[in-house]
């Protein structure tokens, strides 16, 4: 069987510093070490510093009879991952799926490398800056938070496709990063206090993300040419065996790839314009599918951008 050991060691410290309970400061530090990485990638550092002003302790706000809490934050934060299997830096051996055999014909187990190590791997890291403000209203009846924030992920760490002379058809690697920013606004309101208490709350959130660099040459996709991979089959069906995803360099992460569509063939008219599919031609009941190229025949050459999984808002 196989056993598979890794660790992770780790140093946090944090510094409050607080002036007049008006004025607050954070600094914290953290420092990371995996054995998932080789010799002198083991250990990555992550700093933050926060500032808070509670400007509800303000004179001009002391008396005021609209708001019970007021504070402006202002934050800037690292933080990595060493999401990946263990050993990845390493070349693994393991026995054939299948037995071999030698000269007189007796089973023989070979030995074979089982992936593509890589030495040079490190911390994918995040970068994060954060705007906020934390408010109430009438002695807090009503009070919230709303908050902005821009994130960049670099040094990702993927699954990359490499080319057949390797022996194998992927490697993990550092390559790429991915910007994320958005809006958060949280609200919760004190309807009833007392022996009875009733409160509601809610969330709001809206996210754009956007893959700002890939690392790949660009390459034709349908009948456009990006920086992009395709990502993995949707299942193992007969259905359904093909890539249901691309990542392209400038666009949100996962937008749908296929076959854009325009209803059904269902007249004469339609069947005489609509495209064959794969070379065999269309009949009526059939998807009318859009002919990219224009060449009359539905193939991979017209594969475009048909949608975007992510939400928008949450």
């Amino acid at each position: 069987y196989d056993e598979v050991e890794e660790g992770l060691l780790s140093f946090l410290g944090r510094v409050n510093y607080n002036i007049k309970g008006r004025y607050l400061f954070t600094v914290s530090f953290r420092g990371d070490g995996t054995s998932k990485f080789a010799d002198g990638n083991k250990f990555s550092f992550f700093p933050s510093a926060a500032f808070a002003w509670k400007m509800i302790n303000e004179d001009f706000l002391k008396d005021n009879n609209l708001f019970s809490e007021a504070k402006l934050r202002i934050g800037y934060g690292r933080t990595g991952s060493q999401a990946i299997q263990a050993y990845q830096t390493l070349n693994r051996f393991g026995p054939t799926g299948v037995l071999l055999s030698d000269g007189n014909g007796n089973g023989v187990t070979s030995i074979i490398p089982l992936n593509l190590a890589n030495p040079n791997l490190i911390w994918e890291t995040t970068d994060q800056a954060n705007v906020g403000f934390d408010f109430g209203f009438k002695n807090d009846r009503i009070v919230g938070s709303l908050d902005a924030y821009y994130k960049k992920t670099y040094d990702l760490l993927q699954e990359l496709s490499v080319g057949p002379s390797s022996g194998f058809s992927t490697i993990i690697t550092n390559q790429g990063n991915l910007i994320n920013k958005g809006v958060e606004l949280g609200l919760t309101a004190n309807i009833l206090e007392g022996e009875f208490k009733w409160s509601i709350s809610g969330t709001i959130s809206v996210n754009r993300n956007e893959i700002n660099d890939l690392g790949l040459p660009p390459t034709q996709f349908g009948t456009q040419t990006f920086s992009a991979f395709l990502g993995r089959t949707v299942s193992g069906g007969t259905a359904f065996k093909v890539p249901a995803n691309i990542y392209i360099e400038g666009q949100p992460t996962g937008v749908f790839w296929g076959f854009e569509t325009d209803g059904i063939v269902s007249d004469a008219s339609q069947l005489e314009n609509a495209p064959s599919y794969q070379g065999v031609d269309a009949q009526l009941g059939d998807i009318y599918y859009v002919d990219q190229n224009e060449d009359g025949n539905i193939n991979d050459l017209d594969l475009t951008i048909i949608g975007d999984p992510n939400p928008d808002f949450n």
